[in-house]
């Protein structure tokens, strides 16, 4: 693995902590070498390893890193208590693992119930009470999502913007249904919105500030799962605030373009997707 950015407090894993934020070149991980999956937050990172074991490293001011210590972690250090895990995402400033038994443990900050119920107290790992059979998962800032095997979404956490999908309410502690959605194949959470694939059509909901969850500007919360245009979409992914999706072999982006997320040379925002069209390499 290798990493690259910032690196304030050790966020690239190779044992040193930068004292100002110029961003370093690509490095290599200290010891991470059957890496599976990987995933990144705020000031974090963690890695799935090929013996289901979860080693993290970074920011740890939130316990994020999953162990007690400082607020930098600069070399990456196993999650202690972990059963072994088959699946991993990162949030902002949280992380969560999904085991081989379809059950979900998560750590770090916890102010919004971004962790889900839990029968101890602290930000360590610790098993979501009442979640089962669970496919995959979707880790925004403060919220957190997971795909079911029976084609459900649950998410819990913050909802200030409806990024639960349950039609508003106040932030939950503990897995909600997502309204309306069923046979769903796959999910991706952004920083405050989510989004799932069903039928092959894209639905999302929450933030809405810059066109994210692909409803008019005007619209800044959408609080239930809505159709995003008319795409045939085979693959879904999202950023801070902006999505993407791949249909008919091409990607289709909306939402934020202040920095140029949406691939287009114009920096308006969109709230419709926009095909991005990406040069061949010679």
């Amino acid at each position: 693995v290798r990493c690259w950015g910032s690196n304030v407090l050790g966020s690239l894993g190779d044992g040193t902590v930068s004292d100002d934020d110029t961003p370093a070149g690509p490095v290599r991980v200290l010891g991470i070498n059957t890496a599976r999956t990987i995933g990144a937050g705020r000031t974090h990172a963690c890695a799935l390893l090929e013996s289901g074991e979860v080693w993290c490293w970074g920011g740890n001011g939130d316990g994020q890193v999953g162990v007690p210590g400082p607020a930098a972690q600069p070399a990456p250090v196993r999650v202690p208590g972990l059963p072994t895990a088959r699946g991993l995402s990162v949030g902002g400033y949280h992380s969560c693992a999904l085991t081989e038994s379809g059950a979900v443990w998560c750590w770090g900050r916890d102010d919004q119930g971004q962790l889900g119920g839990r029968d101890v107290a602290g930000q360590g790992p610790a098993p979501v009470r009442g979640l089962v059979g669970v496919q995959s998962l979707a880790l925004g800032n403060d919220h957190s999502c997971a795909l079911l095997s029976t084609g459900l979404v649950q998410c819990w956490g913050d909802n200030i913007f409806g990024q639960l999908g349950s039609d508003g309410g106040p932030d939950s502690r503990s897995p909600v249904n997502v309204a309306f959605l069923s046979d769903v194949t796959s999910i991706s959470a952004g920083g405050s919105h989510t989004c799932a694939l069903q039928d092959d059509l894209t639905w999302c909901w929450g933030h809405n500030f810059d066109g994210q969850a692909g409803q008019p500007l005007e619209e800044e919360q959408v609080l239930s799962p809505t159709v995003v245009g008319d795409l045939r979409s085979q693959q879904l992914g999202l950023g801070w605030r902006h999505s993407c999706v791949v249909a008919d072999g091409r990607v289709w982006c909306w939402g934020r373009n202040a920095s140029g997320q949406l691939g287009v040379a114009t920096p308006e925002h969109s709230s419709s997707p926009r095909p991005l069209l990406v040069a061949a390499p010679d």
